[in-house]
Formats: structure tokens, sequence, C-alpha cells
């Protein structure tokens, strides 16, 4: 698999995300920390010159979806490690990052099964009603 850059606004929106998983500073620097791992690898591993834009308290361009958000931070995790595995990112900021992929994984399932109580709920009514 290829090392794939994650953009800056993607990476802002994401820390921006105001659903009940509020991220704590640490919990957002640890992102932040990912974000340039995961340039410093694609530099490394293509042998180019990304230029890392530090200013990573910037305004955020668009509302990031909880689910795509998930997703990108699971791309994001995957994507600070170079293909021999060389990594730059610190193993407590990735314990960080992790922490939030799993408040989001655990958000998305309580939500599937709210949904699926409510359609259990909506079967029961409709052949009660029958």
């Amino acid at each position: 698999m290829s090392v794939m850059l994650i953009s800056k606004n993607k990476i802002n929106s994401i820390m921006e995300l105001d659903n009940g998983l509020a991220m704590n500073e640490d919990e957002k620097r640890a992102i932040w920390y990912a974000y340039v791992g995961n340039i410093t690898c694609y530099n490394l591993q293509y042998e180019e010159n990304v230029e890392i834009d530090f200013d990573w308290k910037s305004q955020v361009d668009f509302i990031m979806d909880k689910h795509i958000a998930l997703s990108e931070l699971k791309s994001l995790r995957y994507n600070i490690y170079t293909n021999d595995g060389n990594c730059f990112v610190q193993q407590k900021w990735i314990d960080l990052m992790e922490g939030v992929i799993n408040r989001f994984e655990d958000k998305k399932t309580e939500a599937l099964n709210d949904n699926q109580v409510l359609l259990s709920q909506m079967a029961i009514n409709s052949k009660l009603n029958s």
C-alpha cells in the first residue's frame, strides 16, 4: 500500500467537530502530530518536499460528518507509517489519537444500535396494528 496525504483542511475539520466527542487539547495535538508525521512519511517515501503548514489552529473551511471523520482518522493512522514501517510520531501521541478513534467508533456503534432498536420497534408496532 502507499502513503497518502491527508489534507490540513480535513485535519482541522476533524479537530473542530462538536458532536459529543469533544477532543481535549492533547488529543487535538496528537492528531496534528499525526498530520505532520503523515507529510514526513510521504516526503520520505516518495522523495518529495511537500511543505508542512504549521499553523494548526487555522479556520475550518467546512463541517465534516462524524462518520467521514472516523474514516479519515483511520486513514491518517495508517498513513503515519512508511512502507518500511517507519513512523515519525511518538507512541504516546498515537495512543491519544487511537483513543479518539475508539470514541468515534463507540459512538457510531451506539447510533447503529439505536437505529436497529427503532427499526425493530417500528416492525413490532406495524405487526400489532395489522
